[in-house]
């Protein structure tokens, strides 16, 4: 799995990173959110088939999110460009045409298995639709949008 506590130090703990083009992806926090829970379910065999209802989806993401960092809290340098994760192939063209590269098509390796429904029935988007018509807010109660939005803004 790596060494994590190697990805969140800043670059300029290795060598000076002045003259580099840096840059980020951030993620729409509401999906972060959606996809941090199943993801987790992955790794605990006990969780791995039971999908919660919307409710519970949404008490845990009361519960939990205060535990969440934010991504830009893990940005520690200036950046030249913050791209967004929703949009990464677009924002990669945007960063290839900035420092010079030519534009290549990045792989769709690391495919999540999302249900498609909460065990009530409720009906969730698909992760990865083809027309990338994303609605995550759909699976968050109003108070749970609020929190998000609060923390997230």
């Amino acid at each position: 799995m790596g060494n994590y506590e190697l990805v969140h130090r800043n670059i300029d703990e290795y060598e000076d990173s002045s003259d580099y083009f840096k840059f980020s992806f951030v993620r729409n926090p509401y999906n972060r959110l959606y996809s941090w829970i199943y993801e987790s379910k992955q790794y605990n065999e006990c969780w791995k088939n039971i999908y919660p209802t919307r409710e519970e989806f949404n008490s845990f993401v009361r519960n939990e999110l205060y535990n969440l960092k934010t991504q830009y809290s893990f940005i520690k340098d200036k950046m030249n460009f913050i791209g967004r994760f929703e949009n990464l192939q677009e924002d990669f063209d945007i960063i290839c045409d900035m420092i010079g590269l030519k534009k290549g098509r990045l792989p769709h390796i690391m495919q999540s298995g999302h249900p498609d429904y909460y065990k009530d029935g409720y009906p969730m988007d698909k992760i990865f639709d083809k027309n990338k018509n994303y609605d995550y807010l759909r699976m968050y109660d109003d108070d749970v949008k609020e929190l998000v939005h609060d923390k997230y803004e």
